[in-house]
């Protein structure tokens, strides 16, 4: 489907001599004053707006076209590119258009080539900008919280807090599932970036070819390479004064961790194949799975770039450190899945939620998610409590004690309570290794204290 461009300008000619230049490629919509352009852009899907700054003649006072600009950026929330345009070379004029919303600025005297390469650029980037903002919207409407009330979440969540209006990078490490990117979009949310409309860009490095990835960090020149017909416009530029979020970091190329560094350093990059300057001001948030040494020892990582984020450092407790949170996620993941499914099922059991408990969760909150789902789709109708034996099987199986690990032959010659503190200790053991050592999780599932756990472990 074709862009629809709207050429705003009192005078015939220029309209008509614009229209002629694009039309071919474009929509194309004419108005040649004030009303006329908010009728147009009241009744119509406008894709960008070529601006004539002075709508009244050529009486230099008026500044009717910047009126418009100052309206598109209050009132529409739809991303719309804007492209001001006079016959004045005047500098501070286009500074004063960039600092209000304008896209770029150009002056009446451009060739048919410029205009063309602008307003190409201008659309792609206004294209960008709203599949962005769709994607946002729709992991609003599917995943709108954090849930945890437990010790760690509630420290990890005051950090957010505390960071988020802040411009160095930050660097978050957790298991897969622990929900790396949920923070780092908090972390956006609660800014001043996200008030002033920038995106949030999400990146996951693994998942881009190795050849492409400068690309599409840092953007092209036309010629940079075979296939590039024309400029790419990165995510780091994209991004402007926005986040730009790496997930698995670890996965990017060492060639380009060095290029990373450097920008993070002087705050300016240069796109592939060209000399153009471009200022890197969006913040960056970073993940990765563990810790990076591990990556840095086996020369997979540079230990320059590592240190480089290590101004801020979130560290995501797994799910089987916070059991506590399980019910209050259950609770959400209810709510959530009941809409998708038009169940209106109330709770779990209380056997059902000592498994979800007792489980370690190696995938984390998205195991939990996708196995409240399973149950959910399976449901009978009428269904208002989850039981245990609609949990997976695996989970069933992995969840519970085994009895070889708890049960032991005693000696002949070992009295009672000897025998007793042997079972207790090595019950204890047995838990404590199913937990991976949490102390908080283990003493739930032996039915005592944390304090009570540890004094029996001195």
């Amino acid at each position: 489907m074709k862009a629809t461009i709207l050429i705003v300008d009192d005078d015939p000619s220029m309209r008509e001599n614009f229209s002629a230049v694009l039309g071919a490629e474009y929509q194309v919509a004419l108005a040649a004053s004030v009303k006329e352009a908010q009728e147009q852009l009241a009744g119509s899907e406008i894709d960008l707006v070529l601006l004539d700054l002075h709508l009244g003649g050529r009486n230099a006072r008026d500044r009717s076209g910047f009126e418009i600009l100052k309206s598109l950026r209050r009132e529409r929330t739809w991303p719309v590119g804007v492209i001001m345009f006079t016959v004045e070379d005047d500098v501070a004029t286009a500074v004063e258009a960039m600092q209000l919303g304008a896209n770029d600025y150009l002056l009446k005297t451009c060739s048919d080539d410029e205009l063309k390469i602008v307003v190409r650029e201008v659309i792609d980037h206004a294209r960008l900008q709203r599949a962005q903002l769709a994607s946002e919207q729709q992991w609003e409407d599917e995943m709108d919280d954090i849930i945890g009330q437990s010790p760690a979440m509630v420290n990890i969540l005051e950090e957010v807090g505390r960071l988020a209006d802040r411009d160095g990078p930050v660097l978050i490490i957790g298991e897969s599932g622990t929900g790396k990117e949920l923070i780092a979009r908090r972390l956006h949310e609660r800014s001043w970036r996200r008030q002033q409309k920038q995106p949030f860009v999400p990146i996951n490095c693994m998942a881009i070819p190795e050849a492409l990835a400068e690309s599409e960090l840092f953007g092209h020149e036309p010629g940079a390479f075979t296939g590039a017909t024309k400029r790419r416009i990165g995510k780091f530029e994209f991004a402007d004064q926005g986040t730009v979020f790496l997930d698995e970091i670890d996965g990017m190329p060492l060639a380009l961790q060095g290029k990373l560094l450097r920008a993070l350093d002087v705050k300016i990059f240069e796109p592939l194949g060209g000399n153009r300057k471009v200022r890197l001001r969006a913040r960056l948030v970073a993940a990765a799975k563990s810790d990076l040494l591990a990556a840095i020892k086996a020369e997979k990582f540079r230990e320059d770039l590592y240190y480089r984020l290590q101004g801020a450092v979130l560290t995501l407790p797994p799910l089987r450190e916070r059991p506590e949170d399980i019910p209050l996620l259950v609770q959400y993941f209810l709510r959530k899945l009941n809409q998708q499914y038009g169940r209106r099922i109330e709770t779990v059991t209380a056997e059902t939620m000592e498994i979800l408990q007792r489980y370690t969760w190696p995938g984390n909150v998205r195991q939990l998610y996708h196995e409240m789902e399973q149950m959910v789709e399976l449901a009978e109708e009428g269904t208002l409590s989850l039981a245990a034996d609609m949990l997976s099987a695996k989970l069933r199986r992995e969840s519970a004690v085994r009895p070889n690990q708890l049960f032991f032959q005693p000696a002949e010659s070992m009295t009672l309570p000897e025998a007793m503190e042997l079972l207790r200790n090595q019950m204890i053991d047995a838990v404590l290794e199913k937990v991976n050592g949490n102390i908080t999780q283990a003493a739930k599932i032996l039915g005592v204290t944390r304090r009570g756990l540890q004094k029996m472990l001195k």
